[in-house]
């Protein structure tokens, strides 16, 4: 398979000859002008209206006007973390492990432009909290910005250390923000992602992973493979992945997924129905599949394997392919009514349980491979259209052992955004060996919940799973969980 890559780090090769420049192609008005990288809109290639990365078409103007609005200042946000606080302290959900209490906004960034993509890194030089947020804006020029987390002095409860009265108050941990870095792109970023901590250090890779250096991946034109320098704070993009095709334009890359136990295979979704498998350790395409009978928009890898992934499109079908037979794959859920299903997540800690969900609902289905047909599980809990689901990380088990809690209660944990304003985490192991829960929803437990002033486009878990990432508006929330 062909593929043209180019390094935009050397400006000019031997003898003072100009090196290859990113490639130029025409864009096609069909396609860009009209792209949508939420997925979860009806309106995902209309320019009826102002479209955000809400799911909810009805709310779209709403959070543009919204969105014109200047920063708030640092007091207002005080005030506001301490309002969400006490909405969530009086949520009507039902609590318990893996976290015994309710999440606290602690720590927020706020940027200059709506946010909409975000990964919080579960490997870095140091244990440095470092986020990746990338902008959205209908404009030619988009932002990826590193965002690092720096813990102050601990404080108690109230902010000063105690209770006003020279009691010293409850010890709790904090963090705060400070963008270190950003670089700009022409499109919005569909996704953003960091290198899986199996990448530091692995020989396989041609990537400079020594020292302070980490990788990114963005998607949205292309697939575009950044490197990240924590000591000097420099963020330089190494190469940019473009199939060549028969058209003269570039459809767009809605989606990845870097594989956890090979990280130099990445796999990508596009609306031209394909999904492509890529040697980024090469800077080739591997093989090119058409996956669906329209758009893709989501693809994930399956836990422990390099050959086995799941994708999701507009069709309303999710399906299994296996890389060493790619003559037939395995429809696992197709409802006879379907919709766009727009996200589609693998769960990092259990090879058969998947996490989807259509455009526009509030509903999040819980797959697994064993058990085509339905869900085993339907999640209710929100009141408006779900934008972003993330799996614990498979790390959050080890630590949680390791702290004296059980491995096992983070296997099925998820964590859910949605235009309710609400992020929810739900203990999903209960009821997957129970298929005849849909499609009335189920009693599965929400451990924790959050509620935010603003629609929420995205959640990110920290490694360990003690910190949510929320992104809404113009701004990434830290929530203690």
């Amino acid at each position: 398979m062909n593929s043209n890559s180019y390094d935009p780090n050397q400006a000019f090769g031997a003898a003072g000859t100009q090196r290859q420049q990113p490639p130029q192609q025409q864009q096609s008005p069909g396609y860009y002008s009209n792209y949508n990288p939420s997925y979860g809109s009806p309106q995902l290639y209309t320019n009826k209206q102002q479209t955000t990365p809400s799911s909810s078409a009805g709310s779209q103007q709403q959070q543009a006007n919204r969105y014109d609005q200047p920063p708030q200042s640092q007091s207002s946000q005080q005030q506001q973390q301490h309002q969400h606080q006490q909405q969530s302290a009086s949520s009507n959900h039902n609590t318990g492990s893996p976290r015994q209490h309710q999440p606290r906004p602690n720590a927020n960034y706020e940027s200059q432009w709506q946010l909409y993509s975000a990964d919080w890194a579960h490997s870095s030089p140091k244990g440095l909290d470092l986020l990746a947020v990338s902008t959205y804006t209908e404009e030619s020029s988009n932002k990826i910005q590193i965002v690092q987390g720096f813990t102050p002095a601990t404080v108690g409860s109230n902010g000063n250390g105690g209770d006003g009265s020279g009691t010293p108050g409850p010890q709790q941990p904090s963090l705060e923000f400070q963008k270190v870095a950003e670089y700009s792109v022409p499109y919005p970023c569909t996704k953003i992602a960091w290198a899986p901590p199996s990448l530091r250090g692995n020989p396989g890779s041609n990537a400079n992973t020594s020292g302070a250096n980490m990788q990114l991946i963005t998607t949205g034109d292309c697939l575009r493979l950044w490197s990240y320098n924590s000591d000097s704070a420099q963020l330089q993009q190494r190469c940019a992945l473009i199939n060549k095709t028969k058209s003269s334009y570039m459809p767009p890359v809605t989606s990845f997924d870097w594989n956890r136990a090979d990280p130099s295979i990445v796999i990508t979704s596009s609306i031209d129905t394909t999904c492509t498998v890529w040697d980024i350790a090469a800077s080739t395409a591997h093989t090119q599949l058409i996956a669906h009978d329209s758009e893709v928009f989501d693809v994930s890898f399956v836990a422990n394997s390099t050959h086995i992934f799941a994708s999701v499109g507009a069709d309303g079908s999710v399906r299994v392919f296996d890389l060493r037979s790619l003559d037939h794959s395995t429809i696992i859920y197709e409802p006879q009514q379907p919709v766009p299903l727009v996200r589609i997540v693998g769960n990092p800690l259990e090879e058969n349980s998947l996490a989807t969900l259509a455009a526009n609902t509030n509903e999040i289905y819980i797959l697994d491979v064993r058990v085509p047909g339905v869900p085993v599980a339907t999640l209710t809990g929100h009141k408006a259209p779900v934008n972003s689901i993330a799996w614990a990380p498979a790390a959050a088990a080890t630590a949680g052992a390791a702290t004296g809690g059980s491995a096992r209660s983070y296997r099925h944990i998820l964590a859910s955004g949605a235009d309710d304003c609400q992020a929810l985490i739900w203990d999903v192991s209960e009821p997957s060996i129970n298929p005849k829960v849909h499609p009335h929803g189920t009693d599965v437990p929400v451990v924790s919940a959050y509620t935010d002033s603003q629609e929420i486009n995205y959640v990110t878990w920290n490694s360990d799973a003690s910190w949510l990432g929320v992104v809404r508006g113009r701004g990434v929330q830290a929530v203690k969980l």
